[in-house]
Order: structure tokens, then C-alpha cells, then sequence
């Protein structure tokens, strides 16, 4: 009865998530509007995850949709260069919610008990040609994030075991399905976002303690199994992270950092200490995506720093926020779950009915302007 509670719980953290001083200036920057690119693609229910093979600009996509257009795609799709709908099809029987890609292999987590209707509890892995791989390591539970380290896949979500064995809300698995002595046995209801930086684990969500000791929805753990100092202490939910150089930038419905004002996105650096970076976003941030010097973020917002940004915005490292204003038109739009960027082009995923451009229900991509 607790497990089945806990999990209504985290599935109503996860819908939640996704529906809803020291102050630089912030001047607008000279770049022009995006274009939307030519893409009717329209997905009959919301996009949770995204990511793109960079040697073929393929997007693979993930979520909780059953078609696009009039095509049957139960949960997973791929969507080619040209924003046209590819075969690839590999029929998950419940919503994707995490993605990750290496070496032409896509690993799938999410509420899935089948791929291909071959059984696969929480996490699959299926090559770009469209071959479900023997990997297999069997959660009991969601899996709602994803990262690869070398020949590693570290696992965060809503579970409690994987192959039978314990790992709470956090794990490791080779790519040749062995799953590692690695541990950090989680206290809290989910894991919501992972990133690696040479031989840390960074990791977001909904949690109070990692190896029983204190951390607050954001936490540093060595790929030795080591919990670091690393210890922001965000106020409430993370539920994305990106890193550049020294730098973390965190989104998520938190409000302060370190007991410090920083309304939905921070910039923390991997020594611990806080940025003088404080955009003032009016609501949640649920995805980041970074390019070169500029920072995207999607979410549930309707301002930065008081200026009108609905649900996507541009910001510098240096605190400039961008023109770059795609227009998400509020009666059309509800939120940005997901971002992901490839060479020129960004994509978005979430719960949406169309861009400024046309109808694009829950995807879209945009030229981002050089």
C-alpha cells in the first residue's frame, strides 16, 4: 500500500512538474525572432523526452503520445533532419520519460513493461536501425532520467530495485547489462535529472538525504560511490540540469538555493558555491539546453526579469537575455518539458497546441539564429 502510494505520489510530482540579490543588467540582445522550421508534425499527446543523434540530425522522441499525424507511435518516434516522421517504431506499451544515446544505441527508461512486446520494466535499449537490444536490467518502477559515462548508464527515477537486487531511486548499469556496486540509496521520491562531469555524478529531483545524510534535491556523487560536499540545498523539485566548464545551471520549482533568492534557475559552480546569476523567472523551468555561450530554457514561465518570455527564453552566461522570443502564444501553449539542440536547430517537447508559425501539437524546432 506505501509502494502504490509513493508511486501516485511521484506521478503526480511528474504531471505537476510538467503543467505548471545580486542582480546583473540584462540588455536585449540584436538577434532576430527565430523562424519555425517546416514541420506539421503533430503528436496527439505530450512529449517528455528528446535527443539527437548528431552524426545523422536524426531526432528521437519520447513521451506520452499514441500517434503522430494519423501514424500509430506508441510513445516513440524519430523525426529526421528534414522534420519528416521516420519508421523507426519501436511500440513501448507505456510512457517514455528519459532518453539517451551512444554508440547508435537509444536507451529508452520511463513506465514501460514492453518494447517491441518483448517485457523490458522501466528500461530498454534499441538501436537507431530499430533492434531491441538484449540489454535488460529490469526496474521495479519509473525511470525518469538518464546519463552515460563511458560504458555506464546512470539511472535516476521512482524505483526500488533493479534485477531484483536494491537500488533506491538511483543506479548503474553497464552497457553490457551488469549492474555496478555503485549506491547511493536515495531518500525521497524521485530523481527527476542526471549529468556527468568527469568523475561526478550530478543529480536533481525530489529527495532529502543520499547515504543518509542531508541533501536537498541536489546532490554530488562520486563515480567511486563517494557522496561529495557539493550541497546547494534547493528548496524545492529540480528537474534539469546542464553544466559548462565549472558551472551547473539548475531548473526546476525552487525559490532559493542555499537559503539565497533564486527564483526556478540557478548557476552553481562544481566547488559549491552560488553565482551572482539570477534571471528572476516567474515559474517552474523543466528543461535546459545550452549552446555554445547561450543558455535555453523551457518551462511553465511567462517573464524573466520582468519582461514578457512565454515558456522559452535565451539567456547569455553573462546574464544578457536574448531577442530570441518564439512567441509561445499562451492559449496555445501550457508548458516546455523538454529541449534538446543539434548544429543550428533547436526542438521542443511538451503539452502545446502550436507555435507562432502554425500547428506543431507538442513538438516544434526552431532556427536558432547565428
Amino acid at each position: 500500500m506505501q509502494i502504490l502510494q509513493n508511486k501516485k505520489t511521484f506521478i503526480f510530482l511528474l504531471i505537476l512538474s510538467f503543467l505548471f540579490n545580486f542582480l546583473p543588467s540584462y540588455a536585449e540582445s540584436n538577434l532576430k525572432p527565430p523562424v519555425l522550421n517546416s514541420s506539421d508534425l503533430a503528436f496527439n499527446d505530450h512529449i517528455s523526452a528528446i535527443v539527437v543523434d548528431e552524426m545523422t540530425g536524426i531526432a528521437y522522441v519520447g513521451g506520452h503520445f499514441t500517434k503522430v499525424g494519423e501514424v500509430e507511435r506508441n510513445h516513440l518516434a524519430a523525426i529526421g533532419p528534414d522534420g519528416t516522421l521516420l519508421n523507426w517504431n519501436p511500440n513501448a506499451d507505456l510512457p517514455v520519460y528519459a532518453l539517451a544515446i551512444s554508440d547508435s544505441i537509444i536507451y529508452v527508461g520511463g513506465d514501460l513493461t514492453k518494447v517491441k512486446g518483448t517485457e523490458r520494466n522501466g528500461l530498454a535499449a534499441i538501436g537507431t536501425d530499430e533492434t531491441l537490444k538484449d540489454w535488460n536490467p529490469n526496474v521495479t518502477g519509473i525511470v525518469s532520467a538518464l546519463a552515460i559515462k563511458d560504458s555506464t548508464i546512470y539511472v535516476g527515477g521512482y524505483f526500488s530495485k533493479v534485477g531484483g537486487i536494491e537500488r533506491n531511486r538511483l543506479a548503474a548499469i553497464r552497457t553490457d547489462g551488469t549492474l555496478q556496486n555503485w549506491n547511493p540509496n536515495v531518500t525521497g521520491n524521485s530523481i527527476n535529472a542526471l549529468i556527468t562531469k568527469d568523475s561526478t555524478i550530478y543529480a536533481g529531483g525530489v529527495f532529502t538525504k543520499i547515504e543518509g545524510i542531508e541533501r536537498n534535491n541536489l546532490a554530488a556523487i562520486g563515480t567511486d560511490g563517494t557522496l561529495l560536499d557539493w550541497n546547494p540545498n534547493a528548496d524545492a523539485f529540480v528537474t534539469a540540469l546542464i553544466i559548462q566548464d565549472s558551472t551547473i545551471y539548475v531548473g526546476g520549482g525552487f525559490t532559493k538555493i542555499n537559503g539565497r533568492k533564486r527564483n526556478y534557475l540557478a548557476a552553481i559552480r562544481t566547488n559549491g558555491t552560488l553565482k551572482r546569476w539570477t534571471p528572476n523567472v516567474n515559474n517552474s523551468i523543466f528543461g535546459l539546453a545550452m549552446n555554445d555561450s547561450t543558455i535555453y530554457i523551457g518551462g511553465a514561465f511567462t517573464k524573466i526579469n520582468g519582461r514578457k518570455r512565454n515558456y522559452l527564453a535565451a539567456i547569455r552566461p553573462d546574464g544578457t537575455l536574448l531577442n530570441w522570443n518564439p512567441n509561445a502564444d499562451g492559449d496555445n501553449f501550457t508548458s516546455i518539458h523538454t529541449l534538446a539542440i543539434s548544429n543550428s536547430t533547436i526542438y521542443i517537447g511538451g503539452p502545446f497546441a502550436r507555435g507562432d508559425s502554425g500547428p506543431t501539437p507538442n513538438f516544434a524546432s526552431f532556427s536558432i539564429p547565428k
